[in-house]
């Protein structure tokens, strides 16, 4: 459970981190 929740958390922060430079077209 610890695992999935972590394993959520770094999927949903790795695309905000590339979503943000897509979207300015960086």
């Amino acid at each position: 459970m610890v695992q999935y929740l972590l394993i959520d958390y770094l999927l949903l922060l790795g695309g905000v981190v590339e979503g943000v430079p897509l979207a300015q077209g960086f």
